[in-house]
């Protein structure tokens, strides 16, 4: 394994809680979309904020190399329903998870 890889699983975990502080300056309302501050002109979140602020509502923080690409794909694909997340989130996500392989 490269030794990217060894740093990319050692540091991930941090990294998403990290992540997941700085998020929470957004808010999900009742139908699952995602607000910000008025007059906000940031861009549209990316798959590891949508990945984050979705499936770690229900999930303990696991590492996104667990699956390889085969396996996310059903995996996101049966929880888009059931999280209420778009086909461009749902897409967005699954980016982010194989890219992390």
């Amino acid at each position: 394994m490269s030794k990217t890889k060894v740093l990319f699983r050692a540091f991930m975990p941090l990294t998403l809680y990290a992540l997941a502080a700085v998020i929470v300056g957004c808010s999900t309302v009742g139908d699952g979309t995602t607000t910000r501050p008025s007059g906000s002109a940031d861009p549209p979140l990316s798959g590891v904020q949508i990945w984050s602020q979705n499936c770690m509502r229900c999930h303990n923080m696991i590492s996104p190399t667990r699956y390889g690409d085969a396996q996310w794909e059903p995996v996101v694909r049966a929880m888009r329903v059931r999280a209420g997340l778009t086909s461009d989130e749902e897409k967005a996500i699954l980016d982010f998870l194989k890219s992390a392989d």
